[in-house]
């Protein structure tokens, strides 16, 4: 099954939150991304517009999908 949390198309990120939505953004949009807790499993996504995203991803599988 393909993981559908994380993936990048035509220059969007499409990030999945923890309640399931999904969020089409540009990578130059975020502004931070810090873990949630020590273990590492969950971020949460600063946008420029004041927006937060809690995502169930590791903070270095976000920024590679940013880059």
């Amino acid at each position: 099954m393909k993981d559908n949390n994380f993936v990048a198309q035509a220059g969007y990120v499409i990030l999945r939150d923890t309640t399931g939505l999904r969020h089409a953004v540009r990578p130059e949009e975020v502004i931070g991304v810090s873990e949630l807790y020590e273990d590492g499993a969950e971020c949460l996504v600063t946008l420029s517009c004041g927006q937060f995203l809690r995502v169930p991803r590791a903070l270095t599988e976000i920024l590679e999908g940013l880059n």
